[in-house]
């Protein structure tokens, strides 16, 4: 079955736009010089960029657990997410991403906090350095729910079937897949 593509156009709310998509390639040149540099504590941009990957949830990236990354399979499986157990292919960013990431004994987490000792980062601590990275950049500021928007009209464009694309980005139904789609 074939889904009508209609899109909202992209000045809905404060989404990223083509206009501000050009600034993605600022942050993530931003991304690389942190990471180069070793600027700042590497989960910020570790984060951000396994949520473009995953177009996941910030809840879901910041609670990541190790026991769900099945890199053999290439698979993430979130027992529990907002609309329950979900489970998304690794592709090959997130496979290099996630294999090279430091684990630290005893903390089950991907993303560990930096201020917290033996808790997952926090939705704060990422909000606050997704804002700097932005910042940093240059680019308009767009909450992290951006980042998912932003990934589900990718994963729209790529031409792949709606429910794949529903698949990969958890969404239940077409009517709120569609909603996170956008156009120039």
């Amino acid at each position: 079955m074939r889904h009508n593509l209609r899109r909202r156009p992209s000045n809905f709310g404060t989404r990223w736009c083509p206009a501000s998509c050009a600034r993605l390639g600022k942050l993530f040149r931003r991304l690389e010089h942190i990471e180069a540099e070793g600027l700042e504590n590497y989960v910020i941009p570790l984060a951000i960029r396994l949520q473009f990957e995953f177009a996941s949830r910030r809840s879901e990236i910041v609670t990541l657990q190790w026991e769900w990354v099945d890199l053999d399979n290439r698979r993430v499986v979130w027992p529990d997410s907002k609309t329950g157990g979900m489970s998304k292919p690794i592709n090959e960013q997130a496979y290099r991403l996630l294999s090279t990431v430091p684990r630290h004994e005893g903390i089950p987490y991907v993303l560990p906090s930096s201020r917290h000792p033996g808790k997952h980062l926090t939705t704060d601590e990422y909000y606050n350095g997704w804002s700097c990275a932005l910042k940093a950049a240059g680019a308009t500021h767009v909450g992290t729910h951006g980042i998912r928007q932003r990934s589900t009209t990718d994963i729209a464009d790529s031409g792949i079937p709606v429910k794949v694309g529903m698949a990969l980005t958890a969404h239940k139904t077409v009517a709120m897949f569609m909603r996170y789609v956008h156009t120039g």
